[in-house]
C-alpha cells in the first residue's frame, strides 16, 4: 500500500483498520492520523524554517549573505505586514502584471518552496533581496506560483477533510496559540492565518462540515513494515522488494544536497 501526503494518512488509517492482506506500507511525506493538521500547519512551516536556517549556515557563501536566516525572515515579514509593496513584474512570456508582497505571502513563498525539487535553492538569496528592500524576485514567484485558497484539489475532498477532521476537532485559538508559540517573532495579522488555506476557519464554518468521530484519530498500530519517507522511487522499490526492519536505502549514501544561491542568476 502506497500513500502521499494526505494519503499516507488514508494508508495508515487502512492499515490501522483494515490490518489482513497488507504486506508493507509505503506512506511518503507523512500525516498521521493522530496529527491534527490546522493546529500544526504554523508549527510545521517553523520547523522547515528553522532547517531551511541550519542549511543555509552550513554553506558559507549563503551563512556570509544571509546569518540570521529566521530573524531577518520574521523581520521583513513584520514590515511587510505593515507596508505591503506593489510590483510589475513578467512571468514567462506574458505581458507584465502587478503583484501585491506583503508578510503573509514571502512566508507563503518560504513555506512552499519545499514542495518543487530544488525549490529552496533561491529561497535564501529571495529572503535576502527582500529584506534590502527589493521584493521583485519574490513578486517575480508569487506571479507564477500565487496562493491558492483550494490548492490541486477540489473544494468538497479539501473542506471535507480539514473542516470536518481538523478544525471541528480545535479552535481558532488553540491554532493561533499554536502558532504563536512556534513563531513568536512574527506578526499576529500573519499568523491569523494558515499556510495555503489562509482562510481556513472562516470557510469551514462557511461549509458548516461535522465533526469526524474521535476514532478517527487514533493512531495506527500494526507488526506490518512500513517505510516512511519524503519522496525517493528508488527507495519506495528498494523497500516493496525488501519489506524488513533491516531495510537501509542505498539512496541515503548518494544523496546530493544543492548549495543555495548567492545570487538570483543561478548556483553559486
Amino acid at each position: 500500500m502506497y500513500g502521499v501526503s494526505y494519503g499516507s494518512d488514508l494508508a495508515l488509517h487502512y492499515l490501522r483498520d483494515y490490518p489482513d492482506g497488507i504486506r508493507a506500507v509505503v506512506a511518503d511525506s507523512v500525516v498521521p492520523p493522530q496529527m491534527n493538521l490546522a493546529d500544526t500547519l504554523w508549527p510545521n512551516a517553523a520547523r522547515g524554517f528553522d532547517a531551511l536556517g541550519s542549511a543555509c549556515d552550513a554553506h558559507p557563501a549563503c551563512q556570509a549573505m544571509l546569518p540570521d536566516l529566521v530573524g531577518t525572515l520574521a523581520r521583513t515579514v513584520t514590515y511587510l505586514d505593515a507596508h505591503p509593496q506593489v510590483v510589475s513584474v513578467t512571468a514567462g512570456d506574458g505581458p507584465p502584471v502587478d503583484v501585491m508582497v506583503d508578510g503573509y505571502k514571502l512566508m507563503f513563498l518560504v513555506n512552499s518552496a519545499s514542495l518543487a525539487a530544488n525549490g529552496l535553492v533561491d529561497m535564501p538569496a529571495i529572503i535576502a533581496a527582500a529584506a534590502r528592500g527589493d521584493v521583485t524576485p519574490a513578486a517575480q514567484l508569487l506571479a507564477s506560483v500565487q496562493p491558492s485558497p483550494v490548492p490541486l484539489v477540489g473544494s468538497g475532498p479539501t473542506y471535507g477533510v480539514f473542516c470536518g477532521e481538523a478544525v471541528a476537532h480545535t479552535s481558532a485559538e488553540a491554532m493561533f496559540g499554536a502558532a504563536k508559540k512556534s513563531l513568536p517573532q512574527f506578526p499576529v495579522a500573519v499568523l491569523g492565518m494558515t499556510p495555503r488555506l489562509p482562510w481556513l476557519v472562516g470557510d469551514c464554518a462557511a461549509w458548516n462540515v461535522e465533526a469526524v468521530p474521535d476514532r478517527v484519530a487514533q493512531p495506527a498500530d500494526s507488526t506490518v513494515p512500513v517505510l516512511l519517507l519524503s519522496g525517493g522511487p528508488a527507495a519506495v522499490t528498494g523497500f516493496l522488494d525488501d519489506p524488513s526492519s533491516s531495510y537501509r536505502p542505498q539512496c541515503l549514501d548518494i544523496v546530493v544536497i544543492p548549495p543555495f544561491s548567492t545570487s538570483l542568476a543561478g548556483p553559486a
